[in-house]
């Protein structure tokens, strides 16, 4: 979840805030810190965990 203090507006997806906001000005607002990301779920739990097993792993 999308969260921008200042306005109130609050967004379930990334899509929908740049949908209201612009790109650019969703990218700039991101990167001044000036919406917050709410939610502490990752996308894509292979960022963390991969799928493959190093040959030292033991089953």
């Amino acid at each position: 979840m999308y969260y921008n203090p200042s306005d109130g507006l609050r967004f379930s997806t990334r899509k929908q805030a740049k949908q209201h906001y612009g790109v650019s000005r969703f990218r700039h607002m991101l990167h001044n810190r000036e919406i917050i990301f709410t939610t502490k779920h990752i996308a894509n739990d292979e960022l963390h965990y991969t799928t493959q097993k190093s040959h030292t792993d033991k089953e």
